[in-house]
């Protein structure tokens, strides 16, 4: 079977984070219900392979906080993600409004629909140093 290697901004990611292997990294990504998750990581390995349909997709092997194991994620072109430098909580209060609260309990909504694009950039404008990787934000 006869491929050529293209230039894609998967392999532009790649190259950015080959650099952070064995460090400390935060990826931001959506949860399989579409709202933003943080996954608090040290990166071990990247690399481009096909999977399923998709002739290129993005596969990081990882050790999340507090595992022993390492994990892997794979991300499509089409995908949405953040990943920063050093270890960061998603700060939930830009995308969420608090609708009632007393002395037990806070009720918050969150202002979007699940998947929206805004999460992404509202995340993007809270983080203010150490972005490493920006892909459809």
């Amino acid at each position: 079977m006869y491929t050529t290697q293209l230039e894609t901004p998967l392999k532009a990611i790649v190259s950015k984070l080959e650099a952070y292997a064995g460090e400390k990294i935060t990826i931001f990504k959506y949860n399989d219900f579409g709202f933003p998750i943080a996954i608090q990581t040290t990166l071990k390995e990247l690399s481009i392979q096909p999977y399923a349909q998709y002739q290129n997709t993005l596969k990081i092997v990882h050790k999340p906080k507090r595992k022993r194991k390492y994990w892997g994620h794979r991300f499509y072109e089409s995908d949405q993600l953040i990943v920063v430098e050093g270890w960061h909580d998603l700060d939930t209060r830009s995308t969420h409004d608090t609708i009632g609260s007393n002395q037990n309990a806070v009720t918050t909504q969150s202002k979007y629909a699940c998947f929206d694009k805004q999460y992404m950039k509202d995340i993007n404008k809270t983080l203010n140093t150490g972005i490493i990787v920006k892909m459809n934000v």
